[in-house]
């Protein structure tokens, strides 16, 4: 069998063959390219250029996240965590849990502390959870933006943005610290 004809047979039966080749053969050339200046070596004007994104959770400042899908929640579980239901191209959607990006809440079973502790972490936590439920089932339209990352509990890391009853776009984790149920995090 010729090479052309293995590569034809392997194409058809094996679509991601072919495809797979074409990034090697183009990574394979971009490596051989000279990069023009170093990621370290772009000026402030530069990055204040840049649309404004979300940053990844990893911390990488100049990752951003570029997928925004419509999304239903569901259930909230806890201030910072909501199940829900997204739109992933068309008609095809996927039910899942979803972690918000960039804050914590306080937990609704703290494990430690005094018995008086774990009861003022837990009226916290009930504040917190409440305050999501409200801002969704109030919204008007709700969208969630992630770059596909998924936390140690298989949750994927993402941003809501929702928009109330007088149509102005909020972002859920803001309006959790603004309101001081939820702290900074970053991991």
């Amino acid at each position: 069998m010729t090479s052309t004809r293995l590569l034809a047979v392997l194409c058809l039966f094996f679509p991601g063959f072919l495809l797979g080749m074409v990034f090697q053969k183009a990574l394979t050339v971009a490596a051989a390219q000279p990069v023009a200046a170093p990621v370290s070596a772009i000026e402030a004007p530069a990055l204040a250029e840049m649309p404004a994104a979300l940053p990844r959770a990893t911390g990488d400042a100049l990752s951003v996240v570029r997928h925004r899908h419509p999304f239903t929640f569901l259930r909230v579980v806890d201030g910072d965590t909501v199940d829900g239901e997204w739109s992933i191209w068309k008609d095809l959607r996927k039910t899942g849990r979803l972690r918000l990006l960039g804050v914590n809440t306080p937990e609704l079973h703290p494990k430690s502390g005094t018995e008086a502790e774990r009861a003022a972490v837990k009226e916290k936590a009930l504040a917190a959870k409440t305050f999501t439920e409200n801002a969704l089932a109030s919204a008007k339209s709700i969208t969630m933006l992630t770059d596909w990352q998924e936390d140690a509990f298989g949750r994927v890391l993402a941003s809501l943005e929702y928009v109330d009853n007088s149509g102005a776009v909020h972002d859920l984790s803001g309006d959790l610290l603004k309101s001081g149920l939820a702290v900074p995090f970053v991991k």
